[in-house]
């Protein structure tokens, strides 16, 4: 019964009154407003029972007029809505009044429009099987109904609603896709009112996309920016289609669009979050409005941007390119999904496979591997290279053969039996299982062991090969990622170290050394550039980003760094007190660089006024990379972490939560790594220390810093691990460990800063061909080590146990003669050395000669005659006044060079017979000496 004044009354009196012809040609415009007012009511009544008896009145006219087309457009549209309330089989009446509809008015647009509705609604089997062989012969419900619509928009181009679920029908198409319907379609209606329809533009920037033409779906959707009703989706539409064009400046509108509140604008931006997002970010997504939506958004993608060592932009960018492809490539077809025993992960999905889950969450794989064989199923494993471990994940499609899930293991591709039986160690007797295994092989190197193990090892390695599917399964579906990769890897060793502060706190140091082999350098007008972009992030516990670096350092070289030597810097970076994580990148050049495997350190004390060590600095004055904590102090470093026996390590730390005036103890010890009977080998017995030493010291400051030299040369060549324990007054203790290395030879590849070493090995050859040293002989190095002598090309150890004091230099006179060179008494005999000869050329006027800055000890420099010296500055000796007569000596001590050339009394010149004492100055500068002898 229809009570008066009711919207079904209103719909019954709209029935009785419209007197129309039975046979139109065309629809006239007043009736397809009548049309939809009938349409609109029909949507904003929920009444079923009201619906169902104006149906069954409205079918006793129909029955009095059966020819009358608009009589069954009515009836149609009617059962469409009972569909809609629930009544799944009055989608197939509504199908029929259409059919009869577009019987009777084949040119009616509206006929076809609601025939591809009805279609739409009537849907696919319930048996995915059946839906996805529908699917592939453009059987299915989509095909369907975007036929009806492509229809409706052919009759009449000019009809916008059929356009418009024509667009949108197409673009939910997995197969059979419709798209180049669509567009065409749209085309055509370019020069009807229909194009100007906001809904219109917006389908059509939609579907362009879709098709690959960024430009046109640009200009459709600014059209539908100027004219639509919601500005916020049209900037969201824009940002999407820019970052699929790889643009960055999508970021600018899709924040724009965030701003709005308005709910459809707002469920696209949550529906593109929602397949990267976790339940508590779409809770805390849901509870923004407005400014704080932006905000929100931005600190999200922000964070992963430095999470994963990335510019700004690029993961948002990122996210949307993995969006689209995932859509065309990994769609679900039938949203009845069925799992089998061995398909444990559920992902929850309605719109993508499992591939589609793990594509858009860590994008591209490195590698996949497949393989068909009658009575598989089919599969695929993808694979994900990351410096922390790789993710290995393994899918399989069942009854549908479009719909891709994870399974932990690659035999549970075979099926649960199978897979069972396999587990008693019997996986290379199964052939299927055989060729499974060796289509992976290039994925992971658990499939060739699996193939050569036996039956106890085959099991343990099948446990071992679901673990890691388990693992990679857990990791992949809960994270996402966008690892940096290189085209090249260039050969890196770094150390990220905890120490030093700064007025904006505590400081991590990042010390690297880049081996010249992977280094391409620029060619400019002073030399040789290298561009080094250094980029890290440091995460709390909880996976913020603290702290985040992202630099390029510029480093220009008269002369390419060789192959064996190494580029070095360092960068600074504040932290935060704390536990943290860090993740660092190297780059050279566009194309090489390489990703560091993530570390945690620890940045002071948890707690404030607690004791607490900082990391441990190793250097040595060879590796030519300092860091000028304060005017008076400089820290070296060797990122290396190797050092030559004869070398001094330096060590420096700082220890912080002390009380100033408290007493505390240090104690450091070395350890040998390795050998028999634990890690560490007690090679001098005692306690297992090579080396050890304790001293105690007094607080002045709550931080204190400490430079240490050791000796290594009573350790022999190995791996070590240096212990340093610090104890306060009140018992409180805190330890750090480092690990180096000791060779008995230089470590390969000695360490050059672009500029400054090679500054100094330039002046070091002009010295040698002053000298007439051989050009092998690198002086600074001879200086420097115990007993050193020259053979040939190379220098002499005499294996003396105290360094060398001083030297003796042959000046370069006008005596031709040679004398025997004297002998240590106790020493074998010594090899011939070379005699100095008379210096032909003598060094430029004024030229500089480049020394290492702050040099701890004294040292002694050879300046031939004519040549300036002053006192030293930064990695140079400045020019003051040429010497006199013949060659002189420096003594340099720190930054100073002492005027008077005083030697220390172990200095000895040889050839006349002369020694010279502490503070005399020397009358053999200006003899006749010609040989050089250390001693």
């Amino acid at each position: 019964m229809v009570v008066p004044g009711s919207r079904l009354a209103t719909l019954a009196v709209a029935l009785i009154v419209a007197v129309l012809p039975s046979r139109l040609h065309a629809q006239a415009p007043e009736q397809r407003e009548e049309l939809e007012r009938f349409r609109d009511s029909l949507a904003a009544t929920s009444d079923s029972t009201g619906l169902l008896a104006l149906e069954r009145r409205m079918i006793d006219v129909a029955k009095a007029d059966r020819n009358n087309a608009y009589q069954h457009l009515r009836l149609g549209f009617l059962s469409l809505r009972l569909g809609e309330l629930g009544g799944q089989s009055h989608y197939d009446d509504a199908a029929s009044e259409f059919q009869w509809a577009i019987d009777l008015q084949a040119r009616w647009p509206y006929a076809w429009y609601g025939m591809g509705l009805a279609e739409y609604g009537v849907g696919d089997s319930q048996i995915s099987f059946i839906t996805g062989l529908k699917t592939m012969l453009g059987k299915d419900a989509l095909t369907r109904s975007a036929m009806a619509f492509a229809k409706s928009a052919e009759v009449d181009p000019s009809f916008s609603r059929g356009l418009v679920e024509l667009s949108n029908t197409a673009l939910r198409q997995r197969v059979n896709i419709k798209l180049g319907v669509a567009r065409d379609a749209l085309r055509r209606a370019a020069a009807t009112s229909a194009a100007q329809d906001p809904e219109v533009l917006l389908a059509r920037g939609r579907v362009e996309r879709e098709v690959g033409d960024g430009d046109s779906a640009l200009a459709a959707f600014r059209g539908y920016l100027e004219k639509g009703p919601d500005r916020s989706l049209g900037e969201l539409e824009i940002a999407r289609t820019l970052f699929l064009l790889g643009r960055f400046d999508g970021v600018q509108p899709y924040y724009v669009g965030a701003a709005s509140d308005d709910s459809t604008s707002v469920a696209q931006y949550r529906a593109d979050l929602a397949p990267i997002a976790s339940d508590s970010v779409l809770r805390e997504f849901d509870h923004q409005s407005g400014a704080e939506r932006v905000a929100y958004l931005k600190k999200f993608w922000t964070q992963r941007d430095r999470a994963e060592l990335r510019a700004p932009g690029e993961r948002l960018r990122e996210h949307y390119r993995r969006l689209f492809y995932a859509r065309k490539n990994f769609q679900l077809t039938s949203l009845n999904r069925h799992y089998d025993i061995v398909e444990r992960y559920r992902s929850g999905s309605r719109d993508f496979d499992d591939r589609g889950v793990i594509y858009i969450r860590h994008g591209e794989p490195t590698s996949r591997a497949t393989y068909a064989a009658p009575g598989l199923e089919p599969n695929e494993s993808w694979r994900y290279s990351r410096p922390d471990g790789d993710l290995l994940f393994h899918f399989v499609a069942r009854e549908d053969v479009q719909d891709f899930k994870l399974v932990e293991s690659l035999f549970d591709v075979l099926g649960f039996s199978q897979q069972v039986a396999l587990r008693g160690g019997e996986a290379s007797r199964n052939p299927m299982a055989e060729e499974l295994m060796t289509s992976r092989v290039e994925l992971s190197p658990i499939y060739e062991r699996l193939q050569s193990a036996g039956s106890i090892g085959s099991g343990q390695y099948q446990a071992e090969e679901r673990h890691m599917g388990q693992e990679s399964i857990a990791l992949g579906t809960t994270t996402d990622s966008y690892q940096l990769r290189f085209a090249q890897e260039l050969k890196v060793h770094s150390d990220v170290l905890a120490v030093g502060h700064d007025s904006s706190g505590s400081l991590v140091q990042i010390a690297y050394a880049i081996s010249g082999k992977g280094l391409e350098p620029v060619t400019v007008t002073r030399g040789y550039l290298y561009s080094v972009r250094i980029r890290f992030a440091a995460t709390d516990p909880s996976g913020h980003v603290v702290a985040a670096l992202d630099t390029t350092r510029h480093f220009v070289a008269p002369e390419p760094v060789p192959e064996n030597e190494h580029l070095v810097g360092r960068v600074a970076v504040p932290v935060p007190p704390g536990r943290l994580q860090y993740h660092l990148a190297v780059q050279q050049g566009e194309d090489a660089g390489i990703v560091l495997p993530r570390d945690s350190v620890r940045v002071g004390p948890p707690e404030s006024g607690q004791l607490a060590l900082s990391d441990l600095v190793l250097g040595d004055r060879a590796a030519n990379l300092a860091w000028r904590r304060t005017d008076q102090d400089t820290v070296l470093f060797n990122p290396l972490e190797s050092f030559k026996r004869s070398d001094e390590m330096q060590l420096y730390y700082e220890v912080g939560g002390l009380r100033p005036g408290s007493p505390y103890e240090v104690r450091i010890a070395v350890k040998r790594q390795g050998g028999g009977g634990g890690l560490f080998h007690k090679i001098f017995g005692g306690g297992g220390s090579a080396l050890s030493l304790k001293f105690n010291a007094q607080a002045t400051t709550p931080l204190e810093s400490a430079h240490r030299g050791l000796q290594l040369e009573r350790l022999k060549p190995g791996n070590y691990v240096l212990e340093v324990t610090v104890t306060d007054d009140r018992g409180r203790k805190d330890q750090r460990t480092r690990a180096f290395e000791v060779t008995a030879a230089f470590p390969e590849g000695v360490l050059q800063r672009p500029g400054a070493r090679t500054a100094v090995r330039q002046d070091q050859k002009r010295l040698h061909q002053g000298l007439g040293f051989d050009l092998g002989l690198d002086l600074h190095q001879m200086l420097g080590d115990p007993g050193a002598g020259v053979e040939g090309r190379d220098v002499h150890q005499e294996r003396r146990q105290r360094p060398v004091q001083g030297i003796g230099l042959a000046v370069l006179g006008a005596g031709e003669r040679e004398t025997r060179p004297q002998r240590d008494a106790g020493m074998a005999e010594q090899p011939q050395r070379r005699a100095v000869q008379r210096l032909q050329e003598p060094f430029v006027e004024r030229q500089a000669l480049a020394l290492q800055r702050d040099q701890a000890e004294a040292r002694l420099i050879a300046v031939p005659p004519r040549v300036h010296h002053e006192a030293i500055g930064e990695l140079r000796i400045l020019t003051r006044r040429p010497a006199q007569g013949g060659a002189q000596l420096l003594l340099a001590e720190g930054d100073r060079v002492v005027g008077d050339h005083g030697l220390s009394g172990c200095a000895r010149c040889i050839g006349d017979g002369d020694r010279w004492g502490p503070g005399r100055r020397s009358a053999c500068m200006h003899g006749s000496c010609h040989r050089l002898r250390l001693g």
